[in-house]
C-alpha cells in the first residue's frame, strides 16, 4: 500500500483551523472621523491666519519716533523743567509675558487731507485705550486738545500742536509731565483712513441728535469738496440711531460747533471709538481679514508684530466687557481762558492726574 499523503493546514500551522492571526483592527466610528476632520480644517486655518497675519504686519508702515530729538529740546530749553507740571506718574509698569495683564495704546486722529500724510498736521483726536484683562474692562480717555501746555523747545502751546512739532515721542513726553501719563504704543489714523476703517467693518450705530444734523452735513461737504471722485454723502435725515458709513462717522466725530464745543467733540469721538470695539467684538474671520489689509494700509504704529498679537488677545479674551469713558480735563478742575489770542482751557494737572489715576483704577 502506497504511503498516505499528509497535507498541512492550510492557513499557518498553529492549528487555527484557517483562520487568520491577530485580532481585527477596528474601524474608527464615524463621528469621530467628523470630528478630527474638523479640528485638521481648523488648525489649517489658523495656522493660514496667523501666518497671514504676520506677512501683512510686516507690511505695516512704522513712523519714525526721534525720542533723541525730544531729549535735545528738554536739554535745550532751560525753562522747560521749572515751567512743566511735576506730575508723578500714575501709571503701574506691567511686566511682559504671560503675567502682563494690562495694555494701554495712544490712538491719534491727524487733521490731514492728505490720504498718504501721517507725520504732519494737528493731531484733533488723542485717545488712550486701556484694556485689563484681570479687571475685565475697557477705557477711554480722551485729552482736550485745546489744553494749554508746556511743550519743550516750544514754550506754551495747545496739546494738539505736540504731534505737529515731534510726532508721537514729543505729545507723550508732555503727557507724561503733565498727567503722569507714559505710553509706549501709539496708532495713528488720519482723515481717510478712519472712513476707510469703519467701512470696513460695515459702518458703526450711533445715536445721532437732531440738532447735530445740520453741522454733520456741514462736514460731509467739506469732504467731497476735497474728494468730488464719489457722490456726496447725506446726513440721516432725522435724528436717532442710525447706521453711519465711513464719511458720515468722520463728519460727526468732527462737529464742534454744536453744543458744548469741543467737550462734546471727544464725547462723539469717544462714542464712535466704542461703536467700533462693539462691531470689532462681532467680527468674523473675513472682516477681521478685512480689517487687517486696510490696517496696513491705512494706519502707523510702532506695535510689534509679537506684541500685536497679544493685544488683539487681550481684546477678544474682553469680548463680554462694558467700556468706560473718561475726559481731561475733568468736570470742574480747568477753567477756560485766552493766551497769545487763542481759547485755551487753562488744567488744574495735578487734580486731574489723580483723577484720571483714580478712573484707571477703580
Amino acid at each position: 500500500m502506497a504511503a498516505q499523503q499528509h497535507r498541512a493546514p492550510q492557513g499557518g500551522g498553529n492549528g487555527s483551523g484557517g483562520k487568520r492571526g491577530g485580532k481585527r483592527r477596528r474601524r474608527m466610528p464615524t463621528w469621530a472621523i467628523a470630528l478630527l476632520t474638523v479640528i485638521g480644517i481648523l488648525l489649517v486655518l489658523l495656522i493660514g491666519m496667523v501666518v497671514y497675519f504676520f506677512v501683512q504686519m510686516g507690511k505695516m508702515q512704522v513712523l519714525p519716533e526721534d525720542t533723541g530729538k525730544v531729549q535735545e529740546l528738554i536739554k535745550g530749553d532751560s525753562e522747560y523743567a521749572s515751567a512743566k507740571p511735576s506730575v508723578a506718574p500714575i501709571m503701574t509698569p506691567q511686566p511682559s509675558g504671560e503675567q502682563q495683564t494690562e495694555y494701554n495704546i495712544l490712538l491719534y486722529g491727524i487733521d490731514s487731507r492728505d490720504a498718504n500724510s501721517f507725520e504732519n498736521g494737528l493731531s484733533d483726536t488723542i485717545m488712550l485705550v486701556n484694556m485689563n484683562t484681570e479687571k475685565g474692562t475697557i477705557k477711554l480717555v480722551s485729552f482736550m486738545r485745546d489744553t494749554l501746555v508746556t511743550i519743550p523747545g516750544h514754550s506754551k502751546n495747545r496739546l494738539n500742536t505736540c504731534y505737529k512739532f515731534g510726532g508721537h515721542a514729543l505729545t507723550n513726553e508732555v503727557l507724561s509731565s503733565h498727567y503722569g501719563v507714559d505710553v509706549d504704543w501709539y496708532a495713528v489714523v488720519n482723515f481717510w483712513s478712519f472712513a476707510d476703517l469703519v467701512d470696513v467693518i460695515g459702518g458703526v450705530q450711533v445715536d445721532v441728535k437732531q440738532e447735530e444734523l445740520s453741522a454733520m452735513q456741514d462736514n460731509l461737504q467739506e469732504i467731497y469738496n476735497l474728494d468730488k471722485s464719489e457722490p456726496l454723502e447725506k446726513a440721516p435725515k432725522k435724528g436717532g440711531v442710525s447706521l453711519l458709513n465711513g464719511k458720515q462717522a468722520v463728519a460727526y466725530a468732527r462737529i464742534r460747533h454744536t453744543g458744548n464745543g469741543d467737550f462734546e467733540r471727544t464725547s462723539r469721538q469717544r462714542v464712535v471709538m466704542e461703536a467700533i470695539i462693539k462691531e470689532l467684538k462681532q467680527s468674523n474671520l473675513v472682516e477681521i481679514t478685512k480689517m487687517i489689509d486696510v490696517g496696513t494700509k491705512y494706519v502707523r504704529t510702532n506695535v510689534s508684530k509679537a506684541d500685536m498679537l497679544k493685544v488683539a488677545s487681550a481684546f477678544f479674551q474682553l469680548k463680554d466687557a462694558d467700556i468706560q469713558q473718561f475726559r481731561l480735563p475733568d468736570d470742574g478742575a480747568y477753567k477756560l481762558t485766552s493766551y497769545n489770542g487763542a481759547s485755551v482751557i487753562s488744567v488744574d494737572f495735578e487734580e486731574n492726574a489723580q483723577r484720571l489715576k483714580d478712573f484707571l483704577n477703580n
